[in-house]
Protein backbone atom coordinates (compact mmCIF):
# COMPACT_ATOMS: atom_id res chain seq x y z
CA UNK A 1 0.00 0.00 0.00
CA UNK A 2 1.25 3.58 -0.59
CA UNK A 3 2.24 5.61 2.36
CA UNK A 4 1.87 9.73 1.42
CA UNK A 5 4.21 11.95 4.00
CA UNK A 6 1.87 14.77 4.29
CA UNK A 7 4.64 17.43 5.48
CA UNK A 8 6.51 16.36 2.18
CA UNK A 9 3.48 16.97 -0.30
CA UNK A 10 2.85 19.79 1.34
CA UNK A 11 6.44 21.22 0.97
CA UNK A 12 6.81 19.78 -2.60
CA UNK A 13 3.49 21.61 -3.63
CA UNK A 14 4.99 24.81 -1.75
CA UNK A 15 8.17 24.80 -3.53
CA UNK A 16 6.48 24.02 -7.32
CA UNK A 17 4.27 26.62 -6.87
CA UNK A 18 6.87 29.62 -5.74
CA UNK A 19 8.57 28.95 -9.23
CA UNK A 20 8.15 31.62 -12.12
CA UNK A 21 9.75 34.21 -14.47
CA UNK A 22 10.08 37.34 -13.41
CA UNK A 23 8.33 39.60 -16.07
CA UNK A 24 9.62 42.98 -17.48
CA UNK A 25 7.60 45.55 -19.48
CA UNK A 26 9.76 48.69 -20.88
CA UNK A 27 8.34 51.67 -22.48
CA UNK A 28 11.32 51.71 -23.79
CA UNK A 29 10.76 48.39 -25.51
CA UNK A 30 7.13 47.88 -26.27
CA UNK A 31 6.47 51.74 -26.64
CA UNK A 32 3.69 54.36 -25.25
CA UNK A 33 1.65 52.60 -23.02
CA UNK A 34 -1.86 53.19 -23.60
CA UNK A 35 -3.60 56.37 -22.67
CA UNK A 36 -6.79 54.43 -23.93
CA UNK A 37 -8.82 53.67 -20.36
CA UNK A 38 -10.73 51.20 -22.12
CA UNK A 39 -8.12 49.41 -23.74
CA UNK A 40 -5.16 49.21 -20.85
CA UNK A 41 -1.83 48.30 -21.80
CA UNK A 42 -1.96 44.94 -20.44
CA UNK A 43 0.56 42.75 -18.07
CA UNK A 44 -0.04 39.32 -17.18
CA UNK A 45 2.26 38.14 -13.26
CA UNK A 46 2.73 34.77 -12.07
CA UNK A 47 3.71 34.65 -8.43
CA UNK A 48 7.65 36.35 -8.05
CA UNK A 49 8.53 39.86 -8.50
CA UNK A 50 8.02 42.13 -11.72
CA UNK A 51 9.33 45.59 -12.88
CA UNK A 52 7.32 48.26 -15.00
CA UNK A 53 9.31 51.17 -16.63
CA UNK A 54 7.50 53.93 -18.32
CA UNK A 55 7.63 57.82 -18.76
CA UNK A 56 4.90 60.27 -17.87
CA UNK A 57 4.60 64.00 -18.19
CA UNK A 58 3.98 66.08 -21.05
CA UNK A 59 3.40 63.58 -23.90
CA UNK A 60 4.21 63.99 -27.78
CA UNK A 61 1.03 66.19 -28.52
CA UNK A 62 1.73 68.37 -25.76
CA UNK A 63 -1.29 67.08 -22.94
CA UNK A 64 -0.56 64.80 -20.32
CA UNK A 65 0.54 61.44 -20.57
CA UNK A 66 -1.71 59.27 -19.62
CA UNK A 67 -0.91 55.76 -18.71
CA UNK A 68 -3.39 52.86 -18.53
CA UNK A 69 -1.97 49.21 -17.27
CA UNK A 70 -4.39 46.26 -16.55
CA UNK A 71 -2.61 43.76 -14.22
CA UNK A 72 -3.74 40.16 -14.53
CA UNK A 73 -2.91 37.36 -11.93
CA UNK A 74 -2.84 33.80 -11.80
CA UNK A 75 -5.63 31.72 -9.83
CA UNK A 76 -4.68 31.11 -6.15
CA UNK A 77 -2.56 34.56 -6.13
CA UNK A 78 -2.69 38.00 -4.87
CA UNK A 79 -0.60 41.48 -5.30
CA UNK A 80 1.31 41.70 -2.12
CA UNK A 81 3.55 44.80 -2.92
CA UNK A 82 3.96 47.57 -5.14
CA UNK A 83 6.76 49.22 -4.67
CA UNK A 84 7.67 53.02 -6.46
CA UNK A 85 11.58 52.59 -6.93
CA UNK A 86 15.07 54.57 -7.52
CA UNK A 87 15.13 56.47 -10.49
CA UNK A 88 11.77 57.87 -10.39
CA UNK A 89 11.10 61.23 -10.97
CA UNK A 90 8.64 64.27 -11.30
CA UNK A 91 8.50 67.51 -12.18
CA UNK A 92 7.67 69.08 -8.67
CA UNK A 93 4.01 68.47 -9.01
CA UNK A 94 2.42 65.01 -7.29
CA UNK A 95 2.87 61.88 -8.88
CA UNK A 96 -0.23 60.21 -9.41
CA UNK A 97 -1.97 56.88 -9.25
CA UNK A 98 -4.94 55.26 -8.92
CA UNK A 99 -6.70 51.94 -9.28
CA UNK A 100 -9.71 50.34 -10.15
CA UNK A 101 -10.77 46.50 -9.80
CA UNK A 102 -11.46 44.89 -13.49
CA UNK A 103 -9.84 45.23 -16.62
CA UNK A 104 -10.99 48.66 -17.79
CA UNK A 105 -10.60 52.12 -16.02
CA UNK A 106 -14.61 52.94 -16.44
CA UNK A 107 -13.82 56.57 -15.75
CA UNK A 108 -12.29 59.28 -17.28
CA UNK A 109 -9.70 61.78 -15.68
CA UNK A 110 -12.16 64.72 -15.60
CA UNK A 111 -15.10 62.84 -14.31
CA UNK A 112 -13.23 60.46 -11.76
CA UNK A 113 -14.22 60.95 -7.98
CA UNK A 114 -12.59 59.26 -5.39
CA UNK A 115 -15.54 56.69 -4.76
CA UNK A 116 -14.89 55.60 -8.17
CA UNK A 117 -11.54 54.49 -7.67
CA UNK A 118 -10.79 51.16 -5.32
CA UNK A 119 -7.76 53.44 -4.05
CA UNK A 120 -5.15 56.21 -5.30
CA UNK A 121 -2.36 58.12 -3.98
CA UNK A 122 0.01 60.97 -5.02
CA UNK A 123 3.89 60.00 -3.85
CA UNK A 124 7.13 61.22 -4.79
CA UNK A 125 10.20 60.65 -6.34
CA UNK A 126 11.95 58.28 -3.17
CA UNK A 127 15.97 57.28 -3.34
CA UNK A 128 14.87 54.14 -1.63
CA UNK A 129 11.87 51.43 -3.11
CA UNK A 130 8.49 53.02 -1.17
CA UNK A 131 6.15 50.37 -0.71
CA UNK A 132 2.72 51.95 -1.50
CA UNK A 133 -0.16 49.37 -1.69
CA UNK A 134 -1.39 50.11 1.43
CA UNK A 135 -1.37 53.50 1.09
CA UNK A 136 -3.39 53.19 -1.90
CA UNK A 137 -6.09 51.59 -0.24
CA UNK A 138 -5.89 53.69 2.95
CA UNK A 139 -9.45 55.79 3.19
CA UNK A 140 -8.25 57.57 6.55
CA UNK A 141 -5.19 59.02 4.55
CA UNK A 142 -3.54 58.69 1.07
CA UNK A 143 -7.29 57.26 -0.69
CA UNK A 144 -9.50 59.40 1.05
CA UNK A 145 -13.26 59.09 -0.09
CA UNK A 146 -12.06 55.87 -2.19
CA UNK A 147 -13.61 52.21 -2.18
CA UNK A 148 -10.78 51.49 0.17
CA UNK A 149 -9.05 47.43 0.22
CA UNK A 150 -6.25 45.74 2.97
CA UNK A 151 -3.84 44.34 1.18
CA UNK A 152 -3.02 41.64 -0.70
CA UNK A 153 -5.35 42.41 -3.59
CA UNK A 154 -6.27 38.91 -4.73
CA UNK A 155 -7.30 39.48 -8.76
CA UNK A 156 -8.02 38.16 -10.64
CA UNK A 157 -7.57 41.83 -12.83
CA UNK A 158 -6.85 45.18 -11.83
CA UNK A 159 -6.47 48.34 -14.02
CA UNK A 160 -3.70 51.09 -12.80
CA UNK A 161 -4.29 55.02 -13.80
CA UNK A 162 -0.58 56.38 -13.75
CA UNK A 163 0.04 60.34 -14.29
CA UNK A 164 2.19 62.94 -13.89
CA UNK A 165 0.59 66.02 -12.38
CA UNK A 166 3.36 68.13 -14.03
CA UNK A 167 3.43 68.35 -17.78
CA UNK A 168 6.55 70.37 -18.05
CA UNK A 169 8.88 67.35 -19.26
CA UNK A 170 9.13 63.97 -19.66
CA UNK A 171 9.78 62.18 -16.43
CA UNK A 172 10.33 58.37 -15.48
CA UNK A 173 8.42 55.80 -13.17
CA UNK A 174 9.70 52.40 -12.26
CA UNK A 175 7.42 50.01 -10.22
CA UNK A 176 7.84 46.77 -8.80
CA UNK A 177 4.79 44.10 -8.07
CA UNK A 178 5.06 41.67 -6.29
CA UNK A 179 2.90 38.66 -6.34
CA UNK A 180 2.54 35.45 -4.26
CA UNK A 181 0.64 32.35 -4.11
CA UNK A 182 -2.27 32.59 -1.27
CA UNK A 183 -4.56 30.35 0.40
CA UNK A 184 -8.22 29.77 -0.82
CA UNK A 185 -10.36 30.16 2.45
CA UNK A 186 -9.99 27.12 4.46
CA UNK A 187 -6.22 27.11 4.01
CA UNK A 188 -6.14 23.31 2.69
CA UNK A 189 -6.73 24.03 -1.03
CA UNK A 190 -3.00 23.04 -2.02
CA UNK A 191 -3.36 19.89 0.35
CA UNK A 192 -6.21 18.96 -1.55
CA UNK A 193 -5.63 20.23 -5.23
CA UNK A 194 -3.11 17.39 -4.84
CA UNK A 195 -4.24 14.58 -2.78
CA UNK A 196 -7.67 14.37 -4.72
CA UNK A 197 -6.03 12.24 -8.03
CA UNK A 198 -4.71 9.95 -5.24
CA UNK A 199 -7.96 9.69 -3.95
CA UNK A 200 -9.71 9.01 -7.10
CA UNK A 201 -6.89 6.38 -7.74
CA UNK A 202 -7.67 4.22 -4.96
CA UNK A 203 -11.39 4.58 -5.23
CA UNK A 204 -11.09 3.09 -8.39
CA UNK A 205 -8.96 0.38 -7.13
CA UNK A 206 -11.26 -0.25 -4.40
CA UNK A 207 -14.11 -0.41 -6.89
CA UNK A 208 -12.12 -2.58 -9.55
CA UNK A 209 -11.34 -4.80 -6.63
CA UNK A 210 -15.23 -5.30 -5.18
CA UNK A 211 -15.88 -5.94 -9.08
CA UNK A 212 -13.36 -9.03 -9.11
CA UNK A 213 -14.66 -9.85 -5.59
CA UNK A 214 -18.10 -10.15 -6.88
CA UNK A 215 -17.29 -12.09 -9.59
CA UNK A 216 -15.21 -14.77 -7.72
CA UNK A 217 -18.39 -14.83 -4.87
CA UNK A 218 -20.29 -16.37 -8.67
CA UNK A 219 -17.88 -18.92 -8.92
Amino acid sequence: MMRIHFPLVVLCISACTGLANAAVLDEEQVGDFADDRLNPTRFSLSAGTHLLHGHYGRAQTGGLDLDYLRVDLPAAHALTGLLVLPGTTHGGGRSFIGVQAGTQFTVAPAEAEPSDLLGYMHFSASASPLQILADLGDTDGEAFGAQGFLPPLRGPSYTFWIQEQQAGAVFDYHFEFQVSPVPLPGGGWLLASALLPLANRRRRARKAHGQISDGLSGV
